[in-house]
C-alpha cells in the first residue's frame, strides 16, 4: 500500500485554502523520471480539493538549504586550497605565514597548519 501522505514541519499551505498542504512522492515512474520526487498538494478530501501543487525542492527551505550546503563546501574548498600550500611548507616558513597573519608563531607543524587553516576558514567565511 502507499505511504501516508504527511504534513510538513514547517506549513506549506495551499494557496486556495489558507489550509497546510500534503507532502506526498510521486511513486510510479513515467517518461519524465519523477518517480521519488516529492511534492506538495491540497489537502482537502477529492472532490474538495484545488490543484494546489508545489515540488518539495522549489520551496523556500529548500533554496536555503540548497544555499547554505553550497556555502559550506564552497569554505572546505577554499581550506583545503591554502592547506594544501601550506602542507608543502616547513615550519620556518609556516612561522612566517603566521606572522604575516598576525597569529601566534609558536609550535608544532601540525599546531602551525591548524592554526593557518582556522584563519583561512574565518577570513572565507567573513568574506561572504
Amino acid at each position: 500500500h502507499p505511504p501516508t501522505p504527511t504534513t510538513p514541519p514547517t506549513a506549506i499551505k495551499c494557496t486556495r485554502h489558507n489550509r497546510p498542504a500534503l507532502l506526498k512522492k510521486v511513486s510510479r515512474s513515467n517518461k519524465n523520471g519523477n518517480a521519488g520526487r516529492e511534492y506538495y498538494c491540497c489537502s482537502l478530501p477529492r472532490g474538495e480539493s484545488c490543484d494546489f501543487f508545489l515540488w518539495k525542492e522549489d520551496t523556500d527551505e529548500a533554496s536555503r538549504h540548497a544555499v547554505e550546503t553550497s556555502s559550506e563546501s564552497f569554505v572546505r574548498r577554499q581550506v583545503s586550497v591554502f592547506k594544501a600550500s601550506f602542507n608543502g611548507m616547513d615550519v620556518p616558513e609556516l612561522r612566517n605565514e603566521c606572522v604575516r597573519r598576525g597569529l601566534r608563531k609558536e609550535g608544532r607543524k601540525g599546531e602551525l597548519l591548524m592554526r593557518l587553516s582556522v584563519w583561512v576558514r574565518d577570513e572565507v567565511v567573513k568574506g561572504q
